[in-house]
């Protein structure tokens, strides 16, 4: 028999990102890449905006030709746990 403690509840946010052109990309990629961002989302359980330092997940775009790339999701996870 296996058990197991859950020690934290992270918040993640999944965002879907429209197809975007190469300029936005450029802008994007660089705040994807980094090792932590600065998140700010409502929050229903509190009913409020919430701040959170994050990091992301995997993140790749697909290419079907020159400028001509799909739509993506990219998780910000907290680096800590929901109060």
């Amino acid at each position: 028999m296996q058990s197991g403690t859950l020690i934290g509840i992270f918040p993640k946010l999944i965002l879907q990102f429209r197809k975007l052109n190469q300029d936005e990309l450029h802008l994007i990629a660089p705040i994807l890449d980094s090792t932590d961002q600065r998140t700010e989302y409502f929050d229903i359980n509190y009913n409020r905006m919430v701040t959170l330092t994050t990091y992301t997940g995997d993140w790749s775009i697909v290419n079907k030709g020159i400028n001509k790339n799909e739509g993506f999701s990219c998780s910000f996870i907290s680096t800590k746990r929901r109060e």
